[in-house]
Order: structure tokens, then C-alpha cells, then sequence
């Protein structure tokens, strides 16, 4: 569990206090391929999720307990430069610069 700072702000006073966190989920996954020894395509795809026990607010207020989960998706094509290691089988592991 991780302890964070909260601080609100709108229309009204901002407002600060303090949430607890666990320890969440991150997972992620990225496929990509070699169109040339110098250019490659990737996608990548990253889910993250987070309980929390919920907000005490400074005076006494609190919010509710929850789940903060994000998504993030990533398509991108590279122009590298690249050393490459001994193949292992039909995968040729590579390292960008």
C-alpha cells in the first residue's frame, strides 16, 4: 500500500487530503516487424489498474473508494539503427539506438 497526496481543484476552495493505494496491475504487450534492416513498425497496448480505499479529505471530508484504470495504445514506426545479435532459431533478438 502507498500512501499519495490529493489535491482538487474547480469552481470551489481546492481542496487536499490524502488517499491510500494498493499495489495494482500493470500489463502490457507489443508486437512489431522489420520492414527493412533500418525500418520497423510497432503496436503496444498497456492496461493499468488501482484500487484505493478512498480520499480523506483535510477537514474531515472523504470520497467514496474505487478503481483508477487507464488504457494506452501506441502505434509507431521507426527509422533505426541497429546492432543485431545471433539469431536463436527463426527469432533475431535486435537492440535500437
Amino acid at each position: 500500500m502507498s500512501d499519495q497526496s490529493v489535491g482538487l481543484s474547480g469552481d470551489g476552495p481546492t481542496l487536499s487530503g490524502e488517499a491510500s493505494l494498493s499495489n495494482g496491475m500493470l500489463a502490457g504487450a507489443a508486437v512489431g516487424r522489420s520492414f527493412s534492416r533500418n525500418f520497423r513498425s510497432e503496436t503496444e497496448f498497456v492496461y493499468q489498474s488501482v484500487d484505493h480505499d478512498g480520499v480523506r479529505l483535510d477537514g474531515g471530508g472523504s470520497l467514496p473508494s474505487g478503481n483508477y484504470a487507464s488504457t494506452a495504445s501506441v502505434c509507431r514506426s521507426l527509422a533505426v539503427r541497429v546492432m543485431r545479435s545471433a539469431s536463436i532459431g527463426s527469432w533475431m533478438p535486435d537492440f535500437a539506438i
